[in-house]
């Protein structure tokens, strides 16, 4: 066992030998990178700044030429539409690799604008998601609870029932807002849906004539009561239940009326747009970033060019 022990002692000892040798070798190798930098810069500097400058000149140029930009549309897509909405922007990307000309007349769509792209994604608003259905509200909870609820509402089962969304237009030149309406306007040409939407308006009017003739009914009854005010949140009774619950009644009625009404505001499209942001410059990848690349890419040949005549 002891011979053993001080076999292994020497062994560790080269080893530990070789690799400090191995790590001066390397730092001094290193080290001679250092003069040959320099020596380099300093015998092809004026070479090296021109192709800095021209690198820079060329990729500023093709930055201002090759710009992208992108416009925003926040919808909100009424009657259960998301995936109708996905299937119209599939279709717009579909006829725009075709180059279908006549489809973007027809749309309105100006191709000399450059539109390469549309895109749509959720908003997430996980709060108010919940809050439009108590369904909604149940079935998360119980999907949430042997799983993260980031990765639940993050799923595009999820999200797609997510109140509002964004579509992304991205573009080569500046589109106005004229595009944009055009844009909703193709969004928004369903037959089907128009219908429907149609009637669901004529409902909406009808249960507001209906409210509104039940409401009435209660004012007359309050009146010959005497407990009739002008105010109906501060409606004075008699000591009757039954003329407090009819005064409940009105303004759940009234607050019932309000929400229809705005419904009925937001129902003058299938796929309603919120709100507008035009001609945002794209930054991310490289777009923007030409005018450092470009000096960097002579820079790299040159290099190569030299080393490659020196190994030779």
């Amino acid at each position: 066992m002891n011979n053993n022990s001080s076999q292994k002692e020497p062994n560790s000892e080269i080893d530990l030998f070789q690799v400090s040798n191995s790590l001066k070798n390397g730092f001094y190798s290193s080290l001679k990178v250092i003069p040959f930098t320099i020596n380099f810069i300093k015998q092809y500097a004026i070479i090296l700044i021109g192709l800095v400058i021209i690198g820079g000149v060329s990729g500023f140029f093709y930055n201002k030429y090759t710009k992208q930009y992108e416009s925003n549309i926040i919808v909100t897509p009424n009657f259960d539409t998301i995936d109708y909405l996905n299937q119209k922007i599939a279709q717009f990307n579909t006829n725009l690799l075709q180059r279908d000309t006549m489809f973007l007349n027809k749309v309105g769509v100006d191709q000399s604008l450059g539109v390469f792209k549309i895109e749509v994604t959720p908003i997430d608003d996980l709060y108010k998601f919940l809050n439009q259905e108590d369904k909604y509200y149940d079935i998360f909870k119980t999907l949430s609870e042997n799983n993260d609820a980031k990765k639940i509402a993050e799923d595009p089962s999820t999200s797609k029932y997510f109140v509002r969304h964004l579509i992304t237009v991205s573009s080569k030149r500046k589109i106005d807002t004229k595009t944009l309406d055009n844009i909703v306007r193709y969004l928004n040409s369903s037959e089907f849906y128009q219908i429907y939407r149609v009637e669901i308006l004529k409902n909406i009017q009808e249960k507001i004539v209906v409210n509104d003739s039940t409401i009435k009914q209660i004012d007359q009854i309050l009146k010959k009561s005497g407990s009739l005010t002008t105010n109906p949140s501060t409606l004075s009774l008699n000591n009757d239940s039954q003329l407090n619950d009819l005064v409940k009644e009105k303004l759940k009625i009234l607050e019932d009326n309000h929400q229809l009404k705005v419904h009925l505001h937001n129902l003058k499209y299938i796929i309603t747009p919120l709100n507008y942001t035009e001609n945002i410059i794209v930054t991310s990848g490289f777009n923007g970033k030409y005018h450092l690349i470009f000096p960097l890419i002579l820079i790299g040949l040159f290099i190569i060019i030299i080393l490659t005549k020196r190994i030779k």
